[in-house]
């Protein structure tokens, strides 16, 4: 499982660090240019939450991606919550199991915001600087040939 966020490569490491998932089968990785959060077009915009948080986030979402391919994506955010924190349900991992169980009996998971079929891409970082080989994640390479499931956050260490 891949978790990212806005913040830098370095922020995660200490959020994974944190948390206890350093060496779990989650990895916590950042997308501070936004390149991914853009090209999944889930920046978060809402006037409330960036007046709070300032730079550009990414809703909280989670998606299913199979061989590089999205199969599934849960955005909680509405109208009156932007940031999906009063009602995360949606993104969480009871939500993401349905999506599983309904994949493997040949039915779709309600529309997704993002088109299903599109391919993943872009790179996320896990340290700093970003720019070293090993710090990179290059998403389409990672995903294939394998189930991942990519969990997006407004931000580490910062409640909206």
């Amino acid at each position: 499982m891949i978790v990212f966020c806005v913040n830098d490569g370095a922020v995660m490491a200490a959020w994974e660090k944190e948390m206890g998932a350093a060496g779990s089968i989650m990895s916590m990785y950042g997308d501070p240019s936004t390149a991914v959060t853009k090209a999944l077009g889930l920046v978060l915009k809402d006037k409330g939450p960036m007046f709070k948080l300032g730079n550009p986030r990414c809703k909280r979402f989670s998606a299913l991606v199979d061989d590089g391919t999205i199969k599934s994506i849960n955005v909680a955010a509405s109208k009156a919550d932007p940031a999906g924190d009063d009602k995360p349900d949606i993104s969480l991992v009871e939500k993401m199991l349905e999506d599983i169980d309904m994949l493997e009996a040949k039915k779709e998971p309600r529309p997704p915001k993002v088109k299903v079929g599109d391919s993943i891409k872009g790179e996320l970082h896990k340290a700093f600087p970003p720019t070293l080989p090993e710090n990179l994640l290059k998403l389409d390479e990672f995903c294939k040939g394998k189930k991942v499931v990519l969990v997006g956050l407004p931000g580490a260490f910062t409640p909206t």
